[in-house]
């Protein structure tokens, strides 16, 4: 039987001009952090200008999807690629601040309505 969570996570990526901009949707956790480290690592090793991970469709992150953004932010710090995360939830935003890695992460500040 399979794990019906191993599906939890659609990935969007598009890349405009060497801005690449990826939409996850869904958990990341243990059981999806390696499907958006392949997909993400694989653009970052294309070393484009830009990366973004626009969060708002993530409705859940636990250590294991904190794990794999430090990941992915390393490498894209490797390679020259600015990286930043866009539009988390209220609730991930909180987990990024309480973990200490906001910062780190070069979360956007809150937007008004949070």
């Amino acid at each position: 039987m399979s794990d019906p969570r191993a599906s939890a996570l659609d990935l969007q990526i598009v890349d405009a001009a060497g801005a690449v901009l990826v939409s996850p949707s869904g958990d990341i956790d243990m059981a999806t952090a390696d499907q958006l480290a392949d997909g993400v690592l694989r653009e970052v090793n294309r070393s484009p200008a830009a990366m973004t991970i626009n969060m708002r469709r993530v409705s859940f992150c636990d250590s294991a999807g904190i794990n794999v953004l430090v990941r992915i932010r390393n490498a894209c710090e490797r390679s020259g690629t600015a990286f930043r995360i866009a539009e988390p939830q209220p609730h991930v935003r909180v987990l990024f601040e309480i973990t200490g890695v906001a910062d780190f992460l070069n979360v956007d500040p809150p937007t008004s309505s949070e």
